[in-house]
Parts: C-alpha cells; structure tokens; sequence
C-alpha cells in the first residue's frame, strides 16, 4: 500500500509540472505573452471574441491591435502631446520585444517594431529591424519600403531610392511605396518625376490624402 501510494504522488507530481510547464514546442509562441500583457481586460476579452469568431490565434489578434495603436500613434502624433505619443510608443515597442523574445524570427512584430522606433526618431534601430526581415526574407517588399522611408528621413537619399526602386521592383502596385517614391523626389527637388509618382500612387489610391496633399507641394514648388 505504501509502495502504491508513493507511485500515485510522483504520477500526480509529473501531471503537474506537466501543467504547469508544457513543452515550449507545443505552446503558440505567444499565449503566455497574450496572458502577461498589461492592458486592459476588457480589451483582452474583445480580442479573445473576435479571434474566436475568426478562427485565428488570439495572439495574432494581439499583434494586428499593437500595429494599429502604433499607426495611430504616428498618424496623430502632431495633434497628441508629445510626452504622451512617446509613450504610447515606447509601450508598443516594449510589446514587441516581448513577442520577439518569444519568436525572434516573427516578421509583422519586427516590422511594426521598426515602424514604432522610426516613429520616435531612433532611425538606426529601426534600420536594424527592417535588416533583420530582409535577411529572412528578402522579397519582403514592406520591409524596403520602411527601411527606404527611414533613410529618406536621414537625408541617406540615394540608399532610400535604392531601397523604394527594390520595393516597387518586387511589388509594383504599391499605391504607399509610390506616394513615398514621390515623397523622396521632391526632397532632392526632381518635382516633375515626383508628381509622376504622386500621380500613379493616386490612381491606385484615390482615398490617400497625404498623396493628394503633397502633389499639390510639388506643383506649389514647381511654379517657384
């Protein structure tokens, strides 16, 4: 009876760990990160809705809602205080590093990643990631645009076209890689080929209004 008894606490002892620490390869990289995030539960559990209702990871849920509070974050960075758009963004990053700890090889986190640091004016650390991608996957044409933007941004203009001539190469229908193309003209002042640019990047996009808006920059400059 003492032998049983003892055989029954180690099967109940290995059951636990069993529990407590399953096998990382049977886990999706990030549920426990999906558990441990400081936000708030009542976005949790719409984020748990609507992956269920999809039929999708939660997880992946949890990264598409990061890459929206980052586009957000950028598109409204102007209007927001500067303290608080910082910090929205430094969390965002924080997030990211959380899931790429998890999976150093997740392609949407390093690019959101790299969006967010632009964002906040660290361009080399978000050269950094968009390398990273590039290395895993070098047809990724988001990953050129991004790194392009960013060099534009550091006045690196011949490496930017080099890197926005690579994505429109791989994805010639990219309405935003042509807006920033036209973008990076006009800053080295070629106005005609900007508006090129702007003109096709508004065919494939009538709704954009920064390619609307900047055409109109490139004509005002052009009349100069």
């Amino acid at each position: 009876v003492s032998t049983l008894c003892v055989v029954r606490v180690i099967v109940l002892f290995v059951f636990f760990l069993m529990i407590r620490r399953p096998p990382r390869s049977t886990l999706f990289p990030y549920t426990t990160l999906f558990r441990s995030l400081e936000i708030p539960s009542s976005l949790k559990q719409r984020l748990e809705e609507r992956a269920k209702r999809i039929g999708i990871p939660v997880d992946v849920m949890v990264i598409e809602e990061l890459r929206k509070i980052t586009l957000v974050n950028i598109r409204t960075g102007p209007s927001l205080d500067p303290g608080q758009s910082g910090k929205l963004l430094e969390e965002a990053v924080k997030l990211y590093d959380r899931v790429l700890d998890n999976s150093p090889g997740m392609i949407p986190a390093l690019l959101n990643k790299g969006i967010a640091l632009d964002a906040m004016g660290r361009h080399i650390e978000a050269l950094e990631c968009f390398d990273r991608i590039i290395s895993m996957e070098p047809d990724h044409y988001e990953a050129y645009n991004n790194k392009g933007i960013v060099l534009t941004r550091m006045g690196l203009y011949d490496a930017a076209r080099e890197s926005l001539d690579r994505a429109l190469h791989l994805n010639p229908e990219s309405a935003e890689t042509l807006a920033n193309h036209g973008n990076l003209l006009m800053k080295v002042g070629h106005m005609n080929e900007a508006i090129a640019y702007f003109d096709r990047a508004i065919e494939l996009n009538p709704d954009d209004p920064q390619a609307h808006f900047n055409r109109g920059v490139a004509l005002g400059r052009m009349k100069k």
